[in-house]
């Protein structure tokens, strides 16, 4: 049997199998500090006026993305809309690929750091789930 380990410090890792067998006890403990590196650099890769400056004070994060300031009402109601809404007002010139897809991402953003915040201090997800 064999397992992938990786030791690069880059972005792009290069995979690197050995066998299952082979590996010391401390081989094993890689993978802690190859996941401290991973999670720095995505947290590094979220603009500074992106990043979450105050934890929901609600169990629901459904309003968080209109209460943390982080969104323009434009924005908002961008990631609001329907595929067929997005498509027509693109199509018009209304809107434009950049201003929906900036709009998706600093959504995506808020969402990501909702999700990856320790799950003693994240809302209670059950009143997410529709009825």
């Amino acid at each position: 049997m064999y397992i992938l380990l990786t030791s690069s410090p880059s972005p792009l890792l290069q995979p690197h199998f050995v066998p299952l067998s082979s590996l010391k006890i401390s081989d094993t403990m890689a993978w802690q500090k190859i996941a401290e590196d991973k999670k720095a650099r995505i947290a590094t890769s979220i603009p500074e006026e992106w990043r979450i400056k105050f934890l929901p004070t609600d169990d629901s994060v459904m309003l968080y993305p209109s209460q943390s300031g982080i969104m323009s009402s434009d924005e908002l109601a961008i990631t609001e809309s329907s595929a067929v809404d997005l498509v027509a007002e693109l199509a018009t010139g209304k809107l434009t690929s950049v201003a929906v897809t900036m709009a998706f991402c600093k959504r995506a953003a808020i969402a990501h750091q909702l999700v990856r915040m320790p799950p003693d201090r994240r809302p209670n997800i059950t009143n997410l789930m529709v009825d």
